[in-house]
Protein backbone atom coordinates (compact mmCIF):
# COMPACT_ATOMS: atom_id res chain seq x y z
CA UNK A 1 0.00 0.00 0.00
CA UNK A 2 1.32 3.21 -1.16
CA UNK A 3 -0.06 6.77 0.56
CA UNK A 4 1.24 9.64 -0.52
CA UNK A 5 0.38 13.39 1.35
CA UNK A 6 0.55 16.59 -0.62
CA UNK A 7 -0.65 20.71 0.46
CA UNK A 8 -1.80 22.87 -1.27
CA UNK A 9 0.91 25.35 -0.74
CA UNK A 10 -1.26 28.83 -1.13
CA UNK A 11 -4.20 27.45 1.08
CA UNK A 12 -5.38 28.80 4.82
CA UNK A 13 -4.41 31.82 3.84
CA UNK A 14 -0.93 31.88 2.96
CA UNK A 15 0.03 33.25 -0.50
CA UNK A 16 3.72 32.61 0.21
CA UNK A 17 3.86 28.73 -0.29
CA UNK A 18 6.19 26.95 -1.83
CA UNK A 19 7.89 23.29 -1.52
CA UNK A 20 9.06 24.42 2.25
CA UNK A 21 5.75 24.48 3.24
CA UNK A 22 5.02 21.50 6.24
CA UNK A 23 2.58 19.00 5.21
CA UNK A 24 2.01 17.43 8.76
CA UNK A 25 2.81 13.38 9.10
CA UNK A 26 1.21 10.19 8.76
CA UNK A 27 2.21 7.74 11.73
CA UNK A 28 1.73 4.58 12.05
CA UNK A 29 3.32 3.68 8.88
CA UNK A 30 5.97 1.34 8.27
CA UNK A 31 8.17 3.54 6.00
CA UNK A 32 8.36 7.03 4.70
CA UNK A 33 10.48 9.56 2.60
CA UNK A 34 10.41 12.82 2.69
CA UNK A 35 8.07 14.05 -0.19
CA UNK A 36 5.41 12.81 1.49
CA UNK A 37 5.06 9.23 0.54
CA UNK A 38 4.29 6.18 2.85
CA UNK A 39 4.07 2.56 2.64
CA UNK A 40 2.63 0.21 4.82
CA UNK A 41 0.96 -3.96 4.51
CA UNK A 42 -2.49 -4.18 5.47
CA UNK A 43 -3.47 -5.19 8.59
CA UNK A 44 -7.34 -5.63 10.16
CA UNK A 45 -9.21 -6.99 6.94
CA UNK A 46 -7.01 -5.29 4.26
CA UNK A 47 -7.42 -2.22 5.87
CA UNK A 48 -3.81 0.07 6.81
CA UNK A 49 -5.12 2.72 9.70
CA UNK A 50 -2.65 5.44 9.70
CA UNK A 51 -3.04 9.01 11.63
CA UNK A 52 -2.45 11.94 10.26
CA UNK A 53 -0.59 14.49 12.39
CA UNK A 54 -1.85 17.86 11.55
CA UNK A 55 1.13 21.08 11.20
CA UNK A 56 0.62 24.41 13.07
CA UNK A 57 0.61 25.90 9.65
CA UNK A 58 -3.59 25.77 8.40
CA UNK A 59 -4.29 24.66 5.15
CA UNK A 60 -5.72 21.86 2.85
CA UNK A 61 -3.84 18.13 2.65
CA UNK A 62 -4.78 15.94 0.40
CA UNK A 63 -3.80 12.04 1.16
CA UNK A 64 -3.97 9.64 -1.54
CA UNK A 65 -3.88 5.38 -1.38
CA UNK A 66 -2.73 3.36 -4.16
CA UNK A 67 -1.33 -0.08 -4.28
CA UNK A 68 0.08 -2.65 -6.73
CA UNK A 69 -2.36 -4.57 -8.61
CA UNK A 70 -5.33 -2.47 -7.69
CA UNK A 71 -7.74 -0.85 -9.56
CA UNK A 72 -8.94 2.07 -7.98
CA UNK A 73 -7.54 5.20 -5.67
CA UNK A 74 -8.74 6.71 -2.68
CA UNK A 75 -8.51 10.30 -2.09
CA UNK A 76 -9.23 12.35 1.00
CA UNK A 77 -8.93 16.02 1.59
CA UNK A 78 -8.36 17.24 4.92
CA UNK A 79 -8.46 21.31 5.86
CA UNK A 80 -6.31 22.15 8.39
CA UNK A 81 -7.89 24.25 10.31
CA UNK A 82 -9.61 26.40 13.48
CA UNK A 83 -13.36 26.60 12.99
CA UNK A 84 -15.26 29.44 13.72
CA UNK A 85 -13.02 32.34 12.51
CA UNK A 86 -15.09 35.08 10.42
CA UNK A 87 -13.55 38.38 8.66
CA UNK A 88 -13.90 41.36 11.33
CA UNK A 89 -17.07 43.33 9.51
CA UNK A 90 -16.49 46.55 8.43
CA UNK A 91 -17.27 49.59 11.30
CA UNK A 92 -17.29 53.06 11.43
CA UNK A 93 -15.68 52.57 15.18
CA UNK A 94 -12.49 51.21 14.13
CA UNK A 95 -10.48 51.49 10.68
CA UNK A 96 -9.66 47.89 9.14
CA UNK A 97 -8.55 49.91 6.12
CA UNK A 98 -5.26 52.67 5.14
CA UNK A 99 -6.70 56.23 3.41
CA UNK A 100 -5.15 54.57 0.32
CA UNK A 101 -8.06 51.44 0.66
CA UNK A 102 -5.39 48.77 1.08
CA UNK A 103 -6.07 46.58 4.63
CA UNK A 104 -4.01 47.69 7.55
CA UNK A 105 -1.05 44.86 8.03
CA UNK A 106 -1.94 43.09 4.87
CA UNK A 107 1.29 42.37 3.08
CA UNK A 108 0.74 41.42 -0.65
CA UNK A 109 2.45 38.24 -1.84
CA UNK A 110 2.50 36.76 1.83
CA UNK A 111 -0.52 37.17 3.67
CA UNK A 112 -3.62 38.89 2.22
CA UNK A 113 -6.43 37.77 4.82
CA UNK A 114 -5.40 39.19 8.06
CA UNK A 115 -8.53 40.06 9.53
CA UNK A 116 -10.28 37.02 11.08
CA UNK A 117 -11.62 36.44 14.77
CA UNK A 118 -14.12 34.79 16.74
CA UNK A 119 -17.57 35.78 17.07
CA UNK A 120 -16.97 36.57 21.07
CA UNK A 121 -13.69 38.15 20.00
CA UNK A 122 -15.09 39.95 17.36
CA UNK A 123 -18.07 41.92 20.10
CA UNK A 124 -15.16 42.33 22.17
CA UNK A 125 -13.21 44.69 19.98
CA UNK A 126 -16.50 45.95 19.05
CA UNK A 127 -17.40 46.83 22.54
CA UNK A 128 -13.44 48.46 23.34
CA UNK A 129 -14.00 50.45 19.75
CA UNK A 130 -17.11 52.01 21.17
CA UNK A 131 -16.14 52.97 24.72
CA UNK A 132 -12.82 53.97 23.06
CA UNK A 133 -14.67 56.46 20.64
CA UNK A 134 -16.85 57.75 23.60
CA UNK A 135 -13.97 58.89 25.79
CA UNK A 136 -12.33 60.26 23.03
CA UNK A 137 -14.84 61.49 19.98
CA UNK A 138 -11.84 63.25 18.29
CA UNK A 139 -9.21 60.80 18.38
CA UNK A 140 -8.57 58.90 15.35
CA UNK A 141 -10.82 55.56 15.38
CA UNK A 142 -8.93 52.27 16.27
CA UNK A 143 -6.66 51.32 13.47
CA UNK A 144 -6.74 47.41 13.94
CA UNK A 145 -3.37 45.83 12.23
CA UNK A 146 -3.50 41.89 12.32
CA UNK A 147 -5.60 39.98 13.98
CA UNK A 148 -5.59 36.02 12.94
CA UNK A 149 -5.41 34.41 9.25
CA UNK A 150 -8.57 33.35 7.79
CA UNK A 151 -8.40 29.52 8.87
CA UNK A 152 -6.04 30.43 11.83
CA UNK A 153 -2.64 28.74 13.12
CA UNK A 154 0.66 29.90 12.06
CA UNK A 155 0.73 33.68 11.36
CA UNK A 156 4.75 33.82 9.92
CA UNK A 157 5.48 37.11 9.17
CA UNK A 158 9.49 36.38 9.47
CA UNK A 159 10.39 36.15 5.86
CA UNK A 160 13.71 34.61 7.27
CA UNK A 161 11.59 32.15 9.42
CA UNK A 162 9.10 31.04 7.10
CA UNK A 163 6.03 28.67 8.89
CA UNK A 164 7.29 29.39 12.18
CA UNK A 165 5.33 31.56 14.86
CA UNK A 166 7.43 34.79 15.14
CA UNK A 167 4.14 36.65 15.06
CA UNK A 168 3.71 36.09 18.80
CA UNK A 169 0.08 34.44 19.46
CA UNK A 170 -2.48 35.20 16.18
CA UNK A 171 -3.38 31.78 16.29
CA UNK A 172 -6.86 31.10 17.25
CA UNK A 173 -8.39 33.82 16.15
CA UNK A 174 -8.58 35.67 20.00
CA UNK A 175 -5.94 38.56 19.72
CA UNK A 176 -5.85 41.84 17.68
CA UNK A 177 -2.83 44.46 17.17
CA UNK A 178 -4.25 47.92 17.44
CA UNK A 179 -1.86 50.87 16.18
CA UNK A 180 0.04 52.87 18.87
CA UNK A 181 3.23 54.66 17.23
CA UNK A 182 3.80 57.86 14.81
CA UNK A 183 1.97 56.61 12.37
CA UNK A 184 -1.37 58.16 11.35
CA UNK A 185 -4.37 56.49 12.92
CA UNK A 186 -2.56 55.30 16.42
CA UNK A 187 -3.46 55.71 19.38
CA UNK A 188 -2.08 58.92 20.94
CA UNK A 189 0.65 58.29 23.63
CA UNK A 190 -2.08 60.19 26.17
CA UNK A 191 -4.59 58.35 25.63
CA UNK A 192 -2.33 54.87 26.86
CA UNK A 193 -3.18 54.72 30.41
CA UNK A 194 -6.92 55.07 29.58
CA UNK A 195 -7.11 52.87 26.91
CA UNK A 196 -5.68 49.81 29.15
CA UNK A 197 -8.22 50.40 31.68
CA UNK A 198 -11.22 50.97 28.87
CA UNK A 199 -9.89 47.49 28.22
CA UNK A 200 -10.02 46.44 31.40
CA UNK A 201 -13.45 47.06 31.95
CA UNK A 202 -14.37 44.91 29.29
CA UNK A 203 -12.16 42.25 30.11
CA UNK A 204 -9.75 42.39 27.78
CA UNK A 205 -5.70 42.58 28.56
CA UNK A 206 -4.21 45.39 26.15
CA UNK A 207 -0.39 45.34 26.05
CA UNK A 208 2.15 47.25 24.56
CA UNK A 209 4.67 45.87 22.11
CA UNK A 210 8.08 46.91 20.82
CA UNK A 211 7.54 49.74 22.77
CA UNK A 212 9.97 52.59 21.07
CA UNK A 213 9.78 50.86 17.51
CA UNK A 214 8.63 52.18 14.34
CA UNK A 215 6.23 49.32 14.81
CA UNK A 216 4.67 50.15 18.33
CA UNK A 217 1.45 48.47 19.08
CA UNK A 218 -1.24 47.23 21.44
CA UNK A 219 -1.15 43.38 21.61
CA UNK A 220 -4.83 42.93 22.95
CA UNK A 221 -5.91 39.88 23.91
CA UNK A 222 -9.64 39.93 23.44
CA UNK A 223 -10.37 36.91 25.64
CA UNK A 224 -8.23 38.38 28.30
CA UNK A 225 -6.01 34.93 27.63
CA UNK A 226 -2.88 33.76 26.01
CA UNK A 227 -3.41 31.51 22.76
Amino acid sequence: MKISLKVDPTSGGHDHGDSTRPRGGIATINTCTSDGTCWSNPTVNGAVVFNFNAPEASGTHTITATCDGCNNTATKTVNVKVDGLRPISPSGLYALYEADGSVIGAVQGRHRSNHYLTTIAANRLLALAINYHHSYPRAPVLHVNDASLMWGGVFDIDTEAEWNPPHEEHMRGTVVDIRANSRTGAIPTGNFESFIRLAKLRKVNAKIHSPGQTNQHFHVRLLNRSE
